[in-house]
C-alpha cells in the first residue's frame, strides 16, 4: 500500500518540492536587485559625489542668474559651474545604471528602493493625464511658439542650461513619464512638485515649497494639479 502511494504520488511531490524552490529563488532575487553589490557600488559612487556638488552649487545658482539676466561672464567663472554640471551628469548616468537594475535613489535621503511601472500602477493615478498636465502647464502642449516647444520639447526639459531635442512630442512625453516613474513615483505633492522644478538637492537645502531659479514649486504644483483635474 505504502510502496504503490509512494509510486504513484512520489513524482508529484518532487515536482511540487521542485515548484516551489524555484519560485522562493525567483522571489528572492526579485525582492533584492537593489541590495546587490553592483546596485550598491552605483549609490556609493553617488554618496562619494555629493560633496562636490555641493562645493560649485553657489557658484552655479550666481552664473545661473547672470545667463538669464543675460550679463557678460568671464571664461575663469565658468570652472565651478561645468564642474557642477559634470557632477550632475555623473550622478545622472548612475541613476540611469540603478534604474536598468530596477531600482531608483532616494535623494533626500540617498537610499535605494525599488522603482518600477509597476509601484506607479499601485499609486492610484493616471500618469498620461499627469503628462499632459504638466505639459499643458509648460508649453500649452507643445503649441508655444517660443522656447522648447519649437523642438517638440513638450515638458520644457533642459540638459546643461539648455533645451533638449526631439524629433516628435510622443518622445518629450516619453521622457517625462520615464522619470517620473524613476524619480517622483507618486502624485505630485509640494515636496515632490520642489524636487521637480528645483532639483532634490535645493529641496534637501532649502526645504519643501522654496522657489529657485528654475521657478516657483507652489505655483506649479497649483497649475498642474488644476489641469490635471480638468482632463
Amino acid at each position: 500500500m505504502i510502496k504503490n502511494t509512494i509510486k504513484t504520488y512520489g513524482p508529484l511531490v518532487i515536482v511540487a518540492f521542485a515548484a516551489l524552490m524555484a519560485y522562493g529563488i525567483s522571489s528572492t532575487k526579485a525582492e533584492e536587485p537593489c541590495k546587490s553589490p553592483e546596485a550598491l557600488s552605483h549609490l556609493e559612487n553617488v554618496k562619494q559625489n555629493q560633496p562636490r556638488i555641493a562645493e560649485n552649487k553657489d557658484e552655479y545658482d550666481r552664473l545661473s542668474a547672470s545667463f538669464n539676466a543675460r550679463k557678460e561672464i568671464s571664461p575663469d567663472d565658468l570652472d565651478g559651474y561645468n564642474e557642477y554640471v559634470r557632477n550632475l551628469q555623473w550622478n545622472e548616468s548612475e541613476n540611469d545604471a540603478l534604474h536598468k537594475l530596477g531600482c531608483r535613489i532616494k535623494w533626500d535621503t540617498l537610499e535605494l528602493e525599488p522603482g518600477s511601472e509597476e509601484l506607479h500602477a499601485a499609486a492610484g493615478y493616471d500618469l498620461d493625464k499627469l503628462a499632459k498636465a504638466v505639459a499643458i502647464h509648460e508649453t500649452g502642449n507643445c503649441t508655444a511658439k517660443v522656447g522648447s516647444a519649437l523642438y517638440n520639447n513638450c515638458h520644457g526639459f533642459r540638459k546643461s542650461n539648455r533645451f533638449l531635442r526631439f524629433s516628435k512630442k510622443e518622445e518629450s512625453y516619453a521622457y517625462f513619464k520615464d522619470l517620473w516613474v524613476r524619480n517622483y513615483e507618486d502624485f505630485p505633492n509640494l515636496r515632490l512638485a520642489t524636487a521637480y522644478v528645483c532639483g532634490w538637492q535645493h529641496l534637501k537645502k532649502n526645504g519643501t515649497g522654496t522657489p529657485c531659479s528654475g521657478g516657483n514649486p507652489n505655483s506649479w504644483l497649483a497649475s498642474v494639479t488644476s489641469i490635471y483635474e480638468t482632463l
